[in-house]
């Protein structure tokens, strides 16, 4: 067989990795191998679904949510990547929800569940504007699909090469001969 790349065991696996970027959570360092007052450790993939009111009750309250003003602002490239972030958000506070249902108890600050829905049906509200904006300039021929911009430059550079009149015996399917 192949040469094959073996990992301890209990290793986790690199594909495996948290995608929070904060500080690694430091090892056992008293080497007494753990007691019952410390709080078991997650798997790594899993911490994306970990509330951080949850490890650090005294962070400050949330935010607001986008406005439609704001999400005009951004670049497609940019409401791509505030639609993840919004989506990771979504699905870690749907996992805390039905946890503390679960527990009968009560999610801190449960309105970010609303903030972030809010925020993502305004990006779509957003982006319906942009594609019927497009739609409209199409039919109205403000915008030109790739091969009109094309024809319109080949036509230009002729024009420019043999003066107006080549140009506009074309347009007219004018020939010599």
């Amino acid at each position: 067989g192949g040469a094959r790349l073996h990992r301890p065991a209990g290793a986790p696996s690199p594909l495996l990795r948290p995608l929070s970027t904060g500080p690694e959570p430091s090892g056992d360092e008293d080497g007494s191998g753990g007691g019952a007052s410390e709080a078991p450790s997650l798997a790594p993939y899993l911490e994306a679904f970990v509330d951080p009111y949850e490890v650090d009750p005294k962070l400050p309250p949330p935010g607001r949510r986008w406005s439609a003003a704001e999400i005009r602002l951004k670049s497609d490239a940019d409401l791509q990547k505030l639609w993840a972030v919004l989506l990771r958000e979504r699905n870690m506070l749907a996992s805390v929800k039905l946890l503390h249902e679960r527990r009968k108890t009560t999610m801190p600050h449960p309105e970010r569940a609303r903030m972030t829905r809010k925020s993502m049906a305004m990006i779509k509200v957003v982006l319906g504007e942009r594609q019927r904006s497009a739609e409209t300039a199409m039919r109205r021929g403000d915008l030109l699909t790739k091969r009109q911009r094309r024809r319109q430059k080949a036509l230009a550079a002729a024009e420019g090469e043999h003066g107006e009149a080549v140009g506009a015996g074309a347009a007219a399917g004018a020939h010599d001969g």
